[in-house]
């Protein structure tokens, strides 16, 4: 299954019209038979891995718990976490 890798904000609230549009555009690559990808933490890399997983998509969170001690940790749509070292 090919892979897509989607990049956005960390920040962005579930309130927000892009929230909603990464959502969406989760949900059609996962349609289309894509595996999605993102940081795997909150904000958009959420509402992308939300998006794919509503239907039944694959999700892969590529996170740096070691760069961003801070983060709460990967978001719960994630299916395969990939921890890496380092950006």
């Amino acid at each position: 299954m090919p892979t897509i890798a989607v990049i956005g904000s960390s920040r962005t609230p579930p309130d927000h019209p892009d929230y909603r549009d990464a959502q969406r555009l989760g949900r059609l690559l996962a349609e289309a038979g894509f595996t999605v990808a993102s940081g795997g933490y909150g904000g958009l890399m959420e509402a992308v891995s939300q998006g794919a997983r509503s239907v039944g998509g694959p999700v892969v969170g590529v996170t740096a718990p070691d760069v961003f001690p801070g983060r709460a940790g990967v978001n719960e749509y994630v299916t395969d976490e990939q921890p890496a070292e380092t950006l």
